[in-house]
């Protein structure tokens, strides 16, 4: 067998192997379970993440399209010792998650996401806090209301893609109660 027949029959393994384990990552695909949010079915493979405004029912699906980094800092009070070369530590409390998230628009037809990035952007200009639907940070981290930092984006003007990054903070709900003096 001459080195061309090894390099072809090899060729013709890989290509058969690789056939099978697309078939093979197909079937998984399929016997995920889907969920549901507002009729659109969101394959739990991919875990969906929504933004709903609940003021207006406007919601942003960004399933399929989000990384996400989420950190969280406590709350304490260092106080330093005079003659000591450490600090007493003072737990406070637990600190906000920071969450950051990048949005990978990518346009089907071979031009610049336009459309698409200012529909994103419009959206999170929203001046309130914002319900979220993800199963990371609603079941693990107890997170179901998000409220924009901020965000940003280098324009790729030349290319069919744009990157946002967007900085976010939890927000929970909570009621001040007035308590007024009598005389």
């Amino acid at each position: 067998m001459t080195d061309k027949e090894k390099n072809i029959g090899m060729y013709a393994i890989r290509v058969a192997a690789n056939k099978l384990n697309f078939s093979n990552i197909k079937q998984e695909e399929k016997r995920e379970v889907e969920h549901t949010f507002g009729g659109e079915e969101i394959d739990e493979y991919n875990d969906s993440f929504v933004l709903m405004d609940e003021e207006s029912g406007e919601s942003l699906d960004l399933s399929k399209k989000v990384q996400m980094d989420v950190s969280r800092t406590k709350n304490i009070i260092s106080t330093q010792i005079n003659g000591q070369d450490s600090t007493i530590k003072e737990w406070i409390s637990n600190g906000e998650y920071a969450i950051n998230i990048v949005i990978s628009i990518i346009s089907e037809r071979d031009e610049y996401p336009q459309r698409e990035l200012k529909r994103i952007m419009n959206f999170l200009s929203i001046r309130r806090t914002l319900k979220v639907f993800n199963k990371h940070l609603n079941e693990i981290l107890q997170v179901t209301r998000l409220v924009v930092m901020g965000y940003r984006h280098t324009p790729n003007t030349y290319k069919n893609n744009q990157i946002i990054s967007v900085d976010m903070s939890s927000d929970e709900s909570y009621v001040i109660e007035e308590k007024l003096l009598t005389e």
